[in-house]
């Protein structure tokens, strides 16, 4: 009887330390997984303040006008109606673009179709370029802006 207990009580013990490794193997999966996750989201998040940077700025440049610094705003004026006709830009304010003074962030180009009109010299790795379309004395073209991380 003292061998048929022995026999049952190693066997509850091996199956007790590999029901343990089990359960401690899956905390360790569900725990990586976790902090993976989070490391993902948060550059997530640092890169989506950049695309919304970049995104305000070229909605500002193709529907707005700012006589001192054009990046703010380079659209046509129409003086009858008294407004601002949007997406039509105005090339006599591409000579008035200037740098913003904006934290962690700058305007490294601005194109049209592949017509360079801004260009800074300042370095980085993490830029995003959005797209426009726009009209420039009626002919369409593509507007790039290339907002970085300084």
């Amino acid at each position: 009887m003292n061998i048929i207990l022995n026999e049952k009580a190693m066997f509850y013990s091996i199956d007790l330390i590999v029901s343990f490794c089990l359960i401690l193997i899956t905390i360790f999966i569900l725990m990586s997984s976790y902090f993976q996750n989070y490391n993902f989201n948060l550059n997530q998040f640092k890169d989506n303040e950049l695309i919304e940077k970049t995104i305000f700025l070229a909605d500002s440049f193709v529907k707005n006008r700012n006589i001192e610094n054009s990046l703010l705003g380079s659209c046509q004026i129409d003086y009858e109606k008294k407004r601002i006709i949007s997406n039509q830009l105005d090339e006599s304010l591409f000579s008035k673009i200037k740098q913003l003074n904006i934290k962690n962030f700058f305007v490294k180009e601005i194109k049209l179709d592949e017509k360079q009109i801004f260009h800074d010299l300042l370095e980085s790795k993490d830029c995003v370029t959005i797209k426009r379309y726009v009209l420039i004395k009626d002919n369409k073209k593509v507007l790039s802006l290339k907002g970085c991380k300084k």
